[in-house]
Parts: structure tokens; sequence; C-alpha cells
């Protein structure tokens, strides 16, 4: 099929005629040429008239050159040399088919004869419908290639949040298991405890002074720590004392285990002193301070 086989199919089937150089011409039904003579023609099927002194449709280029948006000059070449070769083809005794119209041979006379093909109307209604079918192909392939990455995207997306959401529990177990198991901030009295670098925070002194200076009528221990190694109890109150802060140790028995509590002694005249002293205390050891007077 060569490529301007469709563009002579649709010029005939619009135009109702088409000369071909030095072949002849075709025409189907609405035709100058159709006549009663011809009626045996059927719809959308060519008829041909010999005549090898006829010349190209002139509206043939153009219409081809408007359909390709190209020049009419290189297209009007293009043609007559696609149509000699036509000719070439028959006068050997070969055939020179056109798709959708049909194919030209020569007799013994030397005539030209023409074979139609398939009507002209079915010829494009085939073409339109293998082109539909087509795009509808591509456009279903596009459409389930598009849908297909879309899924992808929300594949990827739904897995990084399932990755930042156990990263996010990941880091909250191992927040809550060393920070509950560190020495700083543990309420676990029975684990063994180490220094950490809070512990070099300076107590509040002078508030701890200034409490005391007032007519002092009760002495509490401020108990914040409580331990079952003795070697704790002593390194951290020596690390306490190094800071200026006279922290001391005792220990008492619970449940049949030895513990030993780290304490400040305040004395205090007033609750709101004793309030206060605690909350600054808690600040710092960042654990709840007990009270217990001292008799």
């Amino acid at each position: 099929m060569n490529k301007y086989d469709d563009f002579l199919a649709q010029y005939l089937e619009t135009q109702k005629e088409l000369s071909l150089n030095k072949i002849g011409t075709l025409f189907i039904k609405g035709s100058s040429f159709y006549n009663e003579s011809t009626r045996e023609i059927q719809e959308g099927e060519a008829n041909f008239i010999m005549d090898k002194k006829a010349s190209t449709s002139a509206g043939l280029i153009e219409f081809i050159a408007t359909q390709m948006g190209k020049n009419s000059t290189l297209i009007s070449s293009d043609v007559e040399s696609y149509l000699e070769q036509g000719r070439q083809f028959i006068n050997i005794g070969d055939t020179f088919s056109i798709t959708g119209i049909g194919s030209f041979s020569k007799n013994n006379t030397g005539n030209y004869i023409f074979t139609p093909g398939p009507p002209i109307l079915l010829k494009m209604k085939q073409e339109k419908d293998k082109n539909l079918q087509e795009n509808e192909h591509s456009s279903y392939y596009a459409a389930q290639k598009k849908k297909n990455s879309n899924r992808g995207i929300v594949m990827f997306f739904a897995f990084f949040i399932i990755l930042l959401v156990l990263a996010g529990i990941g880091w909250g177990v191992y927040k809550l298991y060393f920070e509950n198991s560190s020495p700083g901030i543990s309420n676990n009295v029975n684990a063994p405890i180490m220094d950490t670098p809070s512990a070099t925070i300076q107590l509040p002194v002078d508030t701890i002074k200034n409490s005391i200076s007032i007519s002092d009528t009760t002495t509490y221990k401020f108990i914040f720590e409580k331990t079952s190694y003795r070697d704790r109890a002593v390194s951290r109150t020596e690390k306490l004392h190094e800071f200026g802060n006279n922290a001391k140790y005792d220990s008492v028995k619970e449940n049949g285990t030895i513990i030993y509590r780290l304490y400040l002694l305040q004395k205090t005249k007033k609750i709101s002193d004793t309030a206060r002293i605690r909350d600054s205390l808690f600040r710092y050891f960042q654990k709840e301070i007990l009270l217990e007077p001292v008799h």
C-alpha cells in the first residue's frame, strides 16, 4: 500500500471523480460521468474510463498537500512519479493496485481495464473502525499505565509513612526504655544507678540557704533518691558535695531489703517554704521529693 492510496480514495469519495495522469478517469455515483447506462455501479464502487491523454485532477495535489501539511510542488512531483510507476506495471503486464479503489491491468488489445475493489465507503469505514479500535486500545493501555503508575506512587508514600510510624515507635520505645533505665531520672530504686551529666547541675543553694535563715522550727529530710546499692549512695553524695550541696544518706529496711535514701536536711517554719524547697528540688532532680520530719 502506497502512502497516497488513502488520499486518492478519500478524494474520489468526496469529489466523485478522480483523473489519473495518462491512465484515465475513475468515477462513482453522483459524478458527471454517471448516467443511466452505468446504473449497475454499486454504491461506493468506482467505474473507469480509460484515457491515456488524461491529466491528474487539479484539486488532488492541493488536497494531499493540505492533508499532509507539505509543499504542493513536492507533492505533485511525488504523485506523478507514483502514477508513472503504476503505468510501467500495467505496460509490462503486471497489476497496478490502489488500495480502497481497485486495480488496473492491460488486456490483449492493449487497453487498460479496471477491476473495482471493495466499495470505497466500506473500505474507509473498515479503516476508521480499525483506527478507532487501535486508539481505544492505546487509550486503555495508557490509562492502565497511568493507573499503575499512580498506584505505585500511593504505595511508595504509604510505605514511607509506615516507615516513619515504625521509626517513631522505635524511638519512643528507645527513649522510654533507656531514659527510664538512666540513673538521672529512674524511678526504679532497685536498679544500680550511674552518674550522668545532669548530676553536675548546681542545686539552688541560695534558695535553700534563704529558707534556713527564717526562724526555722522544723527540720525535714528532703529525700530525692532511693537505691539498693550503697556504692551508689556514697558516690552520689560525694558528687553533690563537690558542687556545694550537703547531701546525706541513710538506710532503712523496706520489704526485707536494705534501701539507701539520699536526702538534704532543711529547716522550715512555713508550709509555703517547705513546698517551695520541694518544688525547687523536684525541678533539679526530676523526681518525686519525699518529706520526712526529723524528730
